[in-house]
């Protein structure tokens, strides 16, 4: 609407009759489901989730493993979050006990409360995914700040704080940040993002990198023009590979 672009509103259902402009170069915004529905009618195989690069590895400064649901440790706590489908379940700290257990929230305990039904949905969705479902595991961290950075054809293009806690937090060092991006010229997306934090010994580490086809936007870290720049190039990279905008 900014740039006075023509533009229409659809539901999931509407989407099989965009397939033509799809493919033509209009550019579907929306959330994970709704462009994983455009791009399957569009014939567009999603991209695998980027997480943790191998150019981007030295920067995690904690030891993230990738193995099989099934192989997962025994017992303790574990950061965990999906390698492949972003969508399984929401990544995070979870018991490896409860994890492992044999659900019976759903059958001994029906009446549960809605709130306690709510807070056990990702374990059950991790508890109930086959055992070679792939995953990436951690020892939990803890972050002082975690920040968001926009990143356009290697350009650093906003920044912003997504996380909760003090105020007083550090922010990450932004050469650091810059050298990430470095690191990735030669293979990364036309836009992404890269989420990266504080630890508690000071360090800037990455979090996570976050492919721009389905990117959250944060208001105030960038021009909305500028957000739906990232999505359109890297929408018309999707279908058409190779290609370099001129927006």
């Amino acid at each position: 609407m900014t740039r006075n672009w023509p533009h229409a509103r659809a539901t999931l259902d509407q989407l099989e009759g965009a397939a033509a402009a799809f493919k033509q170069g209009a550019t579907p915004v929306g959330s994970v489901e709704f462009m994983r529905q455009a791009m399957m009618v569009t014939g567009i195989k999603v991209p695998a989730a980027l997480n943790y690069p191998k150019r981007l590895q030295k920067w995690l400064h904690r030891d993230i493993k990738a193995c099989r649901k099934g192989d997962l440790p025994a017992e303790g706590e574990w950061f965990v979050k999906p390698a492949v489908s972003t969508k399984a379940f929401r990544g995070g700290v979870y018991g490896m006990e409860e994890v492992k257990q044999i659900d019976r929230l759903t059958t001994e305990n029906y009446n549960a409360p809605p709130t306690e039904l709510a807070a056990r949905s990702d374990v059950e969705l991790l508890r109930n995914l086959p055992n070679d479902f792939p995953v990436w595991y951690a020892p939990p961290v803890s972050w002082q700040s975690e920040w968001r950075f926009y990143v356009h054809r290697g350009m650093i293009k906003g920044a912003a704080r997504y996380d909760k806690g003090l105020d007083s937090a550090p922010a990450p060092e932004r050469n650091t940040v810059a050298r990430m991006v470095s690191d990735l010229a030669f293979d990364a997306p036309i836009a992404y993002a890269l989420d990266v934090g504080i630890l508690e010994n000071g360090e800037t580490a990455l979090v996570t990198m976050n492919d721009a086809w389905a990117l959250g936007f944060y208001p105030g870290t960038l021009a909305p023009e500028s957000y739906l720049d990232m999505l359109r190039d890297r929408w018309i990279q999707l279908i058409q590979p190779g290609h370099v905008s001129l927006f």
